[in-house]
């Protein structure tokens, strides 16, 4: 197959963007990223990519190519155009950077479109990267020649499209997306079927793994402590808006200091509010609370892999990687119960549901977790099958080479 010109239009701070477009790489194609909004961070997954951007406040790593310019109205006709163009070629090709300050990011993916003239525009989630992409083809109509893929992430619809405080503003705007779509694919069953109600018009490709998978012989190289001697809890530590519910882990942590005199408590993604909470119970309750701070993926990985019991509590989400990875390395998933999460979790079986602001009841799950070896076992097993099954990075890339190609082919 030929090489394909993929655009994402996403975060390049995201692992899930740096990892799905770091599939797509390895599947041969031409692929460069867009960042749509006006900050930026480079996630350490990418490597050898060209990545538009809006201001330049860190410089490359891992040989990645920085693009931050003056969107100039493209026309081929213009000689003035052509040799600008020539001058930023030149340029990128000496330096690797050019970097001419502008803050209007759709003229700015216009320009890319009309210049790069990309087959295949992805935009990963909805609120800002596919607005762009749905205001760039409104304004562009039939100069918008590439075919658009909208990869739905967890709270694009089922939080943006039903919250009281933000549905007015973004319902209308989810739905343009949807009309204007080419194709469709999202992280869980329920955004699909959700798509289709918010009227869906381009073609269903179903349900994916946001971050594109796991190269299983590579993580089985990653150590995993017996049941025996997995002396870690980890959870995810955000509290925030009305997404991330860490204190209901706290509070049901803070019932049970005895029973954890034994484990240290790993928090991962901790946001300040949490950070000061974590510390103020271990100088009371003497819990042993360890915020983890910025650390690699193979780290993260290696902690989920010494973790007995892994907990998230959060009010809405899609399929998230927190609760993947716990499967992957043999963590014990402890998560809010959310109609997404089902899809993976057999409660009682392979991990254990709660109420989303019950502590209560999620002190009574961690408890049951802190004591059954036979349900840890038995939900490693069981995890691992779905991992083989569902996470095989290279099946989803054979999955999405095919795709591509059909969608090419059309």
């Amino acid at each position: 197959m030929a090489k394909v010109k993929i655009l994402v239009v996403g975060d390049p701070g995201s692992i899930h963007t740096a990892r799905f477009a770091s599939l797509l790489q390895e599947m041969g194609h031409d692929i460069r990223i867009f960042q749509s909004e006006n900050y930026y961070i480079q996630d350490e997954h990418l490597k050898n990519i060209t990545i538009y951007v809006d201001t330049i406040p860190q410089p490359p790593l891992n040989n990645n190519t920085l693009v931050s310019f003056y969107p100039l109205k493209h026309s081929s006709n213009n000689l003035i155009m052509d040799l600008i163009n020539k001058f930023i070629h030149f340029t990128l090709s000496i330096t690797n950077r050019i970097h001419i300050p502008n803050r209007n990011r759709i003229n700015a993916l216009k320009w890319v479109i009309k210049d790069w003239d990309p087959d295949i525009v992805f935009s990963l989630k909805m609120q800002n990267d596919g607005y762009t992409v749905n205001q760039v083809k409104q304004q562009m109509k039939q100069g918008f020649k590439p075919k658009w893929i909208h990869f739905n992430w967890g709270t694009d619809i089922e939080f943006f499209a039903k919250h009281p405080r933000y549905k007015d503003e973004h319902l209308p705007k989810i739905k343009q997306v949807l009309s204007l779509c080419d194709y469709f694919v999202a992280d869980c069953q329920r955004d699909v079927d959700q798509a289709k109600k918010y009227g869906l018009k381009g073609i269903n490709l179903g349900k994916q793994l946001a971050n594109g998978g796991f190269d299983l012989k590579e993580i089985s190289k990653i150590p995993r402590l017996p049941i025996n001697k997995r002396k870690t809890i980890l959870i995810k530590g955000r509290e925030w808006n009305d997404i991330g519910r860490a204190f209901t882990i706290l509070k049901a942590l803070d019932q049970i200091p005895h029973e954890l005199k034994d484990y240290k408590i790993k928090v991962i993604l901790a946001t300040e509010n949490v950070k000061s909470v974590c510390s103020f119970l271990n100088e009371t309750k003497g819990i042993n609370f360890q915020v983890m701070e910025k650390i690699s993926y193979t780290e993260l990985l290696k902690i989920f892999g010494e973790s007995r019991i892994a907990i998230s509590s959060t009010h809405v989400d899609g399929t998230p990687s927190f609760l993947i990875e716990a499967m992957l390395m043999g963590a014990f998933p402890i998560h809010s119960d959310i109609s997404s999460i089902r899809e993976w979790i057999d409660d009682g079986k392979n991990g254990l549901l709660f109420p989303v602001e019950n502590f209560k009841s999620l002190k009574k799950q961690i408890l049951k977790a802190l004591i059954d070896d036979e349900l840890i076992i038995r939900a490693q097993i069981i995890n691992q099958n779905i991992v083989m099954q569902k996470m095989d990075r290279k099946q989803i890339k054979q999955e999405w080479q095919s795709t591509i190609r059909n969608i090419i082919n059309k």
